[in-house]
């Protein structure tokens, strides 16, 4: 049997249709794709109201009741490590294994980019500013040694984003923060007066 979808316009399945109960049918007047798609579209559009909605549920009695249940769900399953020990032994769908062969690739194509651009940056500067860029690096090798951890060379303003490889620019950072950060500008990350 089916059913107009009043979004698409394309006759679907009635399977394709959710329960309601103001319906004559007893079916929702959108098939299940397009109430998918119309879900994405607003998380994307409104993350900011979403998280607020979640952070009001969750502090209602009704929410905290129910984060309690998901979290002794959670313990009885075996946790975390349990998780990942049944994520561990279940196969890659062909599907995942795709995605992840195609995020590899573009990953390495953005890198290889990234470093291109940081090296044409570097041939463009003045004798001045690649002793100061060679001064950075040296000083993240001594932060390394004394402090212990990796320390990166990163760039205030990135690269992706016009920034320059000029002393102004640059600063030695932990490379936890640093990758932490990844594209974004430093000044996100500390409160304005």
């Amino acid at each position: 049997m089916l059913k107009l979808c009043t979004k698409c316009k394309t006759q679907q399945p009635c399977s394709l249709f959710g329960a309601s109960k103001v319906s004559k049918d007893g079916l929702f007047c959108w098939c299940k794709p397009c109430v998918n798609k119309s879900a994405q579209m607003r998380r994307k559009l409104m993350p900011e109201k979403i998280r607020e909605a979640k952070q009001r549920y969750y502090a209602s009695e009704k929410g905290k009741a129910c984060k309690q249940r998901e979290e002794a769900a959670y313990a009885a399953s075996g946790g975390r490590s349990a998780a990942e020990a049944r994520r561990a032994n279940k196969p890659l769908s062909e599907a995942r294994k795709a995605a992840r062969q195609r995020w590899s690739k573009a990953n390495a194509v953005y890198w290889a980019a990234s470093r291109s651009k940081r090296r044409s940056l570097e041939k463009n500067l003045s004798n001045d500013d690649f002793w100061v860029l060679q001064e950075a690096v040296e000083l993240a090798r001594t932060r390394e040694a004394l402090v212990g951890g990796k320390w990166h060379v990163d760039h205030v303003v990135p690269v992706s984003k016009g920034g320059t490889s000029e002393p102004n620019n640059l600063q030695v950072v932990p490379a936890s923060w640093n990758r932490k950060k990844s594209n974004k500008h430093s000044g996100h990350f500390f409160a304005r007066a």
